[in-house]
């Protein structure tokens, strides 16, 4: 089980920079270190204000979109958007 830890800020995710608030894994430092790590990629529930304007509130793993959440663009709005193989899933409100 990978450990976690709360991030609120800029962050690059594998799905581009953005300010980031939510969980992210904690990459344990070398050894023989005992400090506390670096923060990794997002891992578990989160929000990502993108660069481009985008918007993602959900699931995340290995910094990618995992699971249920909604994803906004400028052109339209996806709830329940579950990623597979990065096509949009499930219905949702064009805005």
């Amino acid at each position: 089980m990978a450990t976690t830890a709360w991030h609120a800020g800029p962050l690059t995710a594998n799905a581009g920079p953005g300010n980031y608030e939510g969980y992210v894994a904690v990459i344990p430092p070398p050894p023989p270190s005992t400090g506390p790590g670096t923060h990794g990629q997002p891992l578990g529930q989160g929000t990502m204000w993108f660069t481009s304007g985008n918007f993602y509130e959900g699931m995340w793993s290995n910094g990618r979109y995992h699971g249920k959440g909604i994803l906004r663009t400028a052109t339209f709005e996806q709830r329940d958007y579950r990623p597979r193989h990065h096509e949009l899933q499930g219905q949702g409100n064009q805005t």
